[in-house]
């Protein structure tokens, strides 16, 4: 193995978008992502192994190397599963458009815990300052999940420990 840097992850116009396998080794994951939880990687890794990855991940360029931006199960396992690389989509994105575009993408899923969510959505607001009203219009949370977020603000600002 060289230990030689790799060029630049920046993507160019003409790739900007496009899928391309990427080693693992050169994705970081995401600091922001809300989902904490992984259920199943083994069973995950086990599919991958012997089918590949079937969907590729979502990063963006971080200097020489890529930021997961969704995609972290997938990720997870297929370094489990001992390869090298993953196909991922590359596009550049600001920080809030990746965190909803990872808001987007945990909604959708069964397993990620409210208050995980919760947390994200108060991150886009308090740190991206995006009205609430806004991303209940994006993102089309249910009403638990509003009040769970209210809930999530309280907590994190009266520091009550339940």
């Amino acid at each position: 193995m060289s230990s030689k840097k790799k060029a630049p992850a920046a993507a160019t116009e003409a790739d900007a978008g496009a899928t391309r396998s990427i080693p693992l080794e050169q994705i970081v994951e995401s600091p922001t992502n809300q989902r904490r939880t992984f259920r199943d990687l083994d069973e995950l890794a086990d599919t991958i192994r012997a089918h590949g990855v079937l969907q590729a991940v979502l990063v963006r360029p971080l200097g020489a190397d890529f930021e997961l931006v969704f995609g972290a199960r997938r990720f997870r396992a297929a370094k489990l599963a001992g390869l090298s690389h993953i196909p991922a989509t590359v596009r550049e994105l600001s920080d809030a458009a990746a965190l909803e575009l990872q808001l987007i993408e945990n909604s959708k899923r069964d397993d990620v815990h409210p208050l995980e969510e919760a947390d994200g959505y108060r991150e886009l607001h308090e740190r991206h300052h995006v009205p609430i009203e806004e991303i209940a219009a994006k993102l089309n949370p249910f009403t638990c999940e509003v009040t769970i977020f209210d809930a999530s603000v309280a907590v994190t600002v009266g520091e009550v420990v339940s």
